[in-house]
């Protein structure tokens, strides 16, 4: 059973945070979250006390009748924002966290990095990031379910299997069988593999199907669908094809200095993605991971 107890929202006062926050208290309602943080890291001094930071949050305060249990914290003392709020997940056993992105791009993201992109590869409990340009209702209806056949996608299909059964949605589990196309400069016009291999998508969508039944968790209604093509571009379409509200992916975390140059797929779609996403990094039991940048932190319980 999905237990989420204990959700955080970063915040730096702009809409998309406050956009994310109203997520959040969605998603806490329906899976019986108990606690709310609602934390803040000072990179530049802008906020120095707690009377500040609430003076900073007051457009922002908790609905009159909202019972669940707010937490306001400060956080000071760190040069980065993500390792901050990974390192207060952590000792806060916080069960999801919930994020604004603004989906910097060029050389902006290239020169700032995105916070919301490492923190996917680096809390060790599910991230939501989403913005408020994006479709998709907080009344989850669908859940797509990008996988690989590896045990990270397997464990992001239990936990979209069990969020589906919160929400009374629908799984449907996505396998991309990946084409390379080539401008139309290099005089190339290649077939597709779907023209040419077409048993692969039948040994692909019968790999699907027991892949699919051999994974843990509740009985739902799902869907199973194979695409061709680009993996990042096929995701984004599937789900706009099928009114999906939720793309729920396993990351495997940064793995090689050309996968940090390039980006993962779930990083990709994190940037890009027309719906909240739903990430995950999974962490082999007792490993130790590395040590987080120390800092100060205050809080204001509500």
């Amino acid at each position: 059973m999905l237990k989420i107890n204990k959700i955080l929202v970063p915040t730096d006062f702009s809409t998309n945070a406050d956009f994310a926050l109203n997520y959040a208290l969605k998603v806490a309602h329906t899976l019986d979250a108990q606690e709310m943080h609602l934390v803040h890291v000072d990179l530049y001094g802008e906020v120095t006390n707690d009377d500040e930071l609430m003076d900073k949050l007051k457009h922002v305060e908790k609905p009159a009748n909202e019972v669940l249990p707010f937490t306001y914290r400060l956080i000071q003392g760190h040069i980065h924002a993500a390792p901050a709020l990974a390192e207060y997940a952590a000792e806060n056993g916080i069960d999801l966290i919930v994020m604004g992105t603004h989906g910097l791009r060029g050389m902006r993201r290239f020169l700032l990095g995105s916070v919301a992109e490492e923190l996917v590869r680096t809390a060790t409990c599910p991230v939501i990031t989403l913005h408020e340009n994006q479709k998709g209702s907080a009344d989850i209806k669908r859940i797509v379910v990008p996988v690989d056949f590896s045990d990270h996608s397997r464990t992001a299909l239990t936990q979209a299997k069990h969020l589906a059964a919160a929400y009374g949605a629908m799984v449907d589990a996505l396998y991309v069988i990946e084409e390379w196309y080539y401008p139309h400069i290099f005089g190339m016009q290649l077939p597709s593999l779907a023209e040419t291999n077409p048993e692969m998508n039948q040994m692909a969508e019968e790999s699907l199907k027991k892949f699919y039944v051999s994974t843990p968790g509740p009985e739902v209604e799902h869907a199973l669908s194979v695409h061709f093509g680009t993996i990042v571009n096929s995701i984004r379409a599937h789900t706009a094809e099928v009114n999906g509200d939720l793309v729920v992916i396993a990351t495997h975390g940064v793995t090689s200095e050309w996968e940090e140059l390039i980006g993962s797929v779930t990083e990709k779609l994190v940037r890009t993605s027309d719906v909240p996403m739903w990430t995950m990094r999974p962490v082999k039991s007792g490993s130790n991971d590395d040590a987080w940048l120390g800092g100060t932190t205050a809080a204001h319980v509500a």
